[in-house]
């Protein structure tokens, strides 16, 4: 609920404040709130994945692919831009 509300909150800001403009200060605030979706997302993904392989495949080998996946999207939304900030090549 919190991702989402998060990843909302651009569009809701952007039609109540100034729909006609895209202003910096508009820019500086969407990328804050977007990217502080990005750990609920992730956390709430995974736990909802886990939760779906338990009943499947038991609560062990979840817990084991809920925590890849965790690994995996950290990974890839976190240290990835990070690496290619200071290599552009990457």
């Amino acid at each position: 609920m919190v991702a989402i509300a998060l990843i909302m909150s651009p569009a809701a800001y952007h039609r109540q404040n100034d729909p006609q403009q895209i202003t910096t200060r508009f820019i500086r605030v969407s990328t804050r709130l977007v990217l502080w979706s990005m750990p609920a997302l992730a956390l709430s993904l995974c736990v909802e994945f886990y939760l779906i392989c338990r009943v499947i495949i038991g609560s062990k080998m979840a817990l084991v692919l809920a925590a890849v996946q965790l690994g995996v999207c950290s990974f890839l939304w976190f240290v990835v831009p990070r690496l290619r900030q200071r290599s552009p090549h990457f």
